[in-house]
């Protein structure tokens, strides 16, 4: 432990002030100027164990209630209900995915930061997707290795005057009849598989985002529970059926994959957005 849980009494008037103009900011047209506002109102909240309706005074003290936001919208686009749901834990809401819609369930300046998150990435995700798929438009891809059940999904690679496995290491002719020619990626299903493997990269740098966060500060654990059985409570009031299930498996090209998550590291996450009164109180601790 780094020290003792700070109460919510304790926290000096001016990071009270501070979070109420933090919030007022996230009302802001620019989704990028909201998005840092959220960000940075959630950082104080976090680190000073406040809860969003002790910061609220007077008439908005009950307007932070746990409440449920329906997106429609998503019925076409996999990788966005999951870029969501992903993005709603990380701010302390409960996903919930329809056929065609997701359900935010959480308090309304948990939901706002996750939209506006949201808002923030997709743009991003968009431009990387097309930058890598522009070299190889109309391009035939390289054959799969035949040993399917050793390499599943492997691209061969050209070295010299042969085809080679990068997992297993075997050598294929180019004459050899269990080659199979692959014709020209699309589009569509470029997309799907980049953006499968930006999205589980994203959702690593976050975890591990969080997990640094909650080992600077003391008492985050316990807000996370409070909201966490927050939510819980809300959804076994509000939703009597619901069926949860493990997530169904898609098959991707391989290679689009890789492209996505390795270009993942270039998405501008929060975790450049530290504020530097937080940054100057690390440094005295040490």
């Amino acid at each position: 432990m780094n020290g003792p849980v700070v109460a919510e009494s304790s926290a000096p008037g001016e990071v009270i002030e501070r979070i109420r103009k933090l919030f007022a900011l996230a009302g802001s047209p620019n989704e990028h100027e909201a998005a840092l506002a959220l960000e940075k109102a959630h950082a104080l909240l976090l680190r000073y164990n406040l809860r969003a309706e002790a910061v609220n005074s007077g008439a908005n003290a009950g307007a932070n209630e746990v409440t449920e936001v329906w997106l429609p919208g998503f019925g076409g686009y996999r990788w966005r209900s999951r870029l969501l749901g992903m993005l709603a834990g990380h701010c302390f809401c409960q996903p919930l995915r329809t056929r065609d819609q997701v359900v935010l369930v959480g308090r309304p300046t948990n939901i706002a930061a996750a939209r506006a998150l949201y808002m923030w990435l997709v743009p991003q995700l968009e431009r990387l997707c097309l930058e890598e798929f522009e070299p190889m438009r109309g391009q035939s891809r390289p054959p799969l290795c035949p040993r399917r059940k050793l390499c599943k999904g492997v691209g061969l690679e050209w070295s010299w005057v042969s085809w080679w496995c990068p997992d297993c290491g075997r050598r294929w002719a180019e004459w050899d009849r269990r080659l199979r020619r692959r014709p020209a990626i699309t589009l569509r299903t470029f997309k799907v598989a980049f953006m499968a493997g930006a999205v589980e990269r994203i959702e690593h740098r976050l975890r591990m985002q969080r997990y640094a966060e909650m080992t600077q500060i003391v008492g985050g654990r316990s807000l996370m529970l409070a909201t966490e059985v927050e939510n819980d409570n809300y959804i076994a009031r509000r939703f009597a059926f619901i069926r949860y299930g493990p997530e169904r498996e898609q098959s991707v090209d391989r290679a689009a994959f890789e492209s996505g998550w390795r270009r993942a590291e270039e998405v501008s996450l929060s975790n450049r957005l530290a504020l530097p009164s937080a940054r100057r109180q690390r440094s005295g601790r040490r």
